[in-house]
């Protein structure tokens, strides 16, 4: 059975007025089974039209709890120091590896820069998946798979996180759209503290936009 839950996230505007019916609506994430001895999750962004268009990936936040549960993360072949991308994962290995992705497929190449994950995990500061590949829409569906975590969340081994997400209202669009959403991996599960600090950060950062 999967699971889809989710959580908070708050608008800013980037870079000029944008179409008013453009939104992201926040991150879910889905239980997707077990591979290889490895719980996985699934990581989505969510969108209301299908036009809307994914720029980049950025500023991610380890706000409660910890990634040490994660067990699975190829990084062969990487190059000027990207980390996390399905390019350098296996083929075999897609199943029960941790990456982050658009669409979440090996050789995707659709989001410019996914940056702060590697020292959240001991990776080295800085890396990033970075891709000179053609954006796209959406799609009708209004979800978009960005992000796919594997490893060990039992007894719970997981964490709450927030990742801010930029992107426009069609392709034809100059207008950047920012916006901040949580996520939930694992069995963890958030406190009311923690929640508060999630709400408070949208908050601020929708006043410095």
């Amino acid at each position: 059975m999967r699971y889809h839950y989710a959580l908070s996230m708050t608008l800013a505007i980037a870079g000029g007025t944008a179409t008013a019916s453009a939104a992201f609506t926040g991150f879910s994430f889905t239980f997707a089974g077990t591979s290889g001895g490895a719980q996985v999750y699934w990581v989505f962004a969510n969108f209301n039209q299908a036009d809307d268009v994914i720029v980049s990936l950025d500023d991610f936040e380890l706000i409660e709890g910890s990634m040490s549960g994660i067990a699975h993360i190829d990084n062969s072949g990487l190059q000027g120091g990207a980390a996390w991308d399905p390019r350098h994962t296996l083929g075999s290995q897609v199943s029960n590896d941790s990456f982050v992705t658009i669409n979440g497929v090996t050789g995707s190449s659709s989001v410019t820069m996914l940056d702060d994950f590697g020292s959240a995990r001991g990776i080295a500061n800085g890396a990033g998946w970075y891709s000179s590949g053609p954006l796209s829409a959406v799609g009708t569906t209004n979800s978009v798979r960005i992000a796919q975590f594997a490893g060990n969340f039992a007894a719970g081994n997981g964490f709450l996180a927030g990742l801010e997400i930029n992107y426009r209202d069609s392709m034809n669009s100059s207008n950047t759209i920012s916006g901040f959403g949580t996520f939930l991996i694992g069995s963890a599960v958030p406190g009311p503290g923690a929640l508060a600090l999630v709400a408070l950060a949208g908050l601020t950062r929708s006043r410095r936009r």
